[in-house]
């Protein structure tokens, strides 16, 4: 089989199926934010934020936006201390090209990447599905799990709403909060999480195919694939080794000899996507900033309680699908056991010492989707053969099928997409100030960004994130990892809009972290007394009836 082949093997209706599924997706992932822009009023701004890991997209603006103004490489503005060397992101590098391109603001640009990402991911996915799949049905409804399904987070929620959850330790749902943990999450939130798990699923397709016909074109293609994805994505690099190399065991154990020939085609695969690994490497030892940053970069995922909620009945039918192919296949299970070997990969990886434990659990919702569904054709079969009349009643009742997939495994889907609805709508509590913010912040924002770089002293949970995303200057303190000590310059700027010390100690404050403009609005009238009107090391520059910016003298 060729990836040729394998294409060819999708029938016309198929194709009018992709198309129809590719729409869909558009709209659905789409119509919240749309709905966004038009709820925030003639006095707000929407920044383009939903529930899911919100913290992070200014990260993202961040760098599209430095991209957008010339620059090839990143930098962490969200870290007042000096770099010397940025990071080529490669990913946001044409995002940010495209938002120069066209003029594009960088909430619009982040958008329409990952509207633009999702044609071609539906494609993907859909042929590495069609390697394990031959009948159309088969496929066409484990696309449909992949996209669509989650776990049973909805339902146990309320159970967990009063657990004293913590930075480090996340005491909910996976298919309600972590963006990884589901297609449809990586989908909804951001095109380089979409671009990630597609490219996951590439590489591990065309290297199936390399390493079963011992096509080293396939390798160097896998190869070049791998390198351009560990550039934006280098923590999968782990994975995609491990199963790769447990694929290749396997097909020479079946072989009973040693097969040099697809030794060669691995390591092709290797030699050409191991230097974005070591470019890494060069980039952490060669800058300080990044090199700590890196060291803080702690992603824990939630007890597997959470996880096993999270994914719900995919757990029971990704177990009775491996139950099936042991049955059906005995150990000879062919190209099944690159996804066992995927999701052995993940699970040890999660709760491993590895720093990044919430990633690995990405292609854990794919896998398991894909061995329901071979479950679930099974017990039709099944069913059909031996229950007719079972069968007939409820399994060929096709609106029952599509009301129970709902009911069990799209409530969490749902809810997430009506959550943000609500957010958008009332405006509650924190969302009223970081999905919308005042025009007057914003009119703030747009005029620092054309005054000399320094940094920055706004408040860290909401002001301080859009400096370097709108603004494109660096900030005292504002984002948990992207900070370097983040807690320790948390209480220093409390200490320094609080009443405590003298304005000599502040002033040495603001010269020792190379602040050069102060932020003075609502959000930081609510961290204490301090008034910068009363001291002389501060000059206005800027004002409105909402926001102040101070210069230091």
């Amino acid at each position: 089989m060729t990836i040729k082949s394998l294409w060819q093997s999708v029938s016309r209706s198929e194709k009018k199926f992709l198309q129809a599924v590719v729409i869909i997706l558009i709209i659905v992932t789409a119509a919240p934010y749309l709905y966004g822009y038009v709820a925030a009023g003639d006095r707000r701004v929407y920044t383009g934020l939903h529930a899911l890991a919100p913290g992070d997209i200014p990260v993202y603006y961040s760098y599209i936006n430095q991209v957008k103004s010339g620059s090839d490489t990143v930098k962490d503005l969200f870290t007042a201390e000096r770099q010397n060397t940025g990071i080529f992101n490669v990913w946001w590098w044409w995002v940010g090209k495209l938002a120069g391109l066209f003029n594009l603001s960088a909430p619009l640009a982040f958008h329409l990447s990952r509207i633009m990402v999702l044609p071609f991911f539906v494609v993907v996915v859909y042929l590495f599905v069609s390697l394990f799949f031959k009948d159309a049905i088969k496929r066409r409804v484990a696309l449909l799990f992949v996209l669509f399904s989650a776990g049973l987070g909805v339902y146990f929620s309320p159970f967990f709403s009063d657990l004293p959850t913590t930075t480090d330790r996340y005491l909910w749902p996976i298919d309600l909060w972590l963006t990884e943990a589901v297609t449809f999450n990586a989908l909804y939130h951001s095109s380089h999480f979409a671009a990630s798990l597609m490219f996951s699923v590439a590489i591990l397709g065309v290297m199936i195919l390399a390493l079963e016909k011992n096509n080293w074109h396939y390798g160097i293609t896998g190869g070049l694939l791998a390198l351009f994805y560990f550039n934006f994505h280098p923590f999968y690099a782990p994975v995609i080794y491990a199963v790769l190399f447990v694929y290749l065991c396997y097909l020479q154990a079946q072989a009973r000899q040693v097969d040099w020939r697809k030794i060669f085609v691995f390591m092709v695969f290797l030699a050409l996507s191991l230097p974005m690994v070591f470019y890494h490497w060069w980039v952490i030892v060669s800058e300080p900033v990044l090199a700590l940053r890196a060291m803080q970069n702690i992603t824990t995922i939630s007890p597997l309680l959470f996880v096993f909620v999270g994914y719900g009945l995919l757990w029971l039918g990704g177990i009775l699908g491996v139950v099936y192919l042991i049955r059906k296949y005995g150990w000879q299970w062919g190209r099944f056991i690159v996804l066992v070997s995927w999701l052995i990969v993940n699970l040890i990886l999660i709760y491993s010492p590895i720093p990044f434990g919430s990633r690995y659990i990405q292609g854990t919702h794919i896998i398991l989707s894909i061995l329901t569904v071979s479950f679930l054709f099974w017990l039709t079969g099944y069913l059909k053969q031996k229950h007719r009349r079972f069968f007939q009643a409820f399994i060929s009742n096709k609106v029952l099928l599509v009301v129970l997939f709902v009911l069990f495994f799209s409530m969490s889907i749902i809810f997430s997409i009506a959550r943000d609805i609500y957010y958008f709508t009332y405006k509650p509590g924190i969302t009223n100030i970081s999905m919308f913010i005042p025009i007057e912040i914003k009119e703030a924002l747009d005029w620092l960004h054309f005054q000399k770089k320094g940094a920055v002293l706004a408040d860290p949970n909401i002001l301080a994130k859009f400096v370097p995303a709108f603004a494109q200057q660096p900030v005292f303190v504002a984002h948990g990892i992207e900070t370097i000590s983040y807690q320790e310059k948390l209480d220093q700027f409390k200490w320094f809009w609080s009443g405590k010390g003298s304005d000599k100690a502040k002033y040495n404050f603001l010269e020792r972290a190379n602040i050069k403009y102060v932020f003075f609005s609502p959000y930081e009238k609510s961290w204490g007394d301090y008034n910068p009107d009363n001291n002389p090391y501060l000059q206005a520059i800027f004002k409105n009836n909402i926001i102040a910016i101070y210069q230091v003298k």
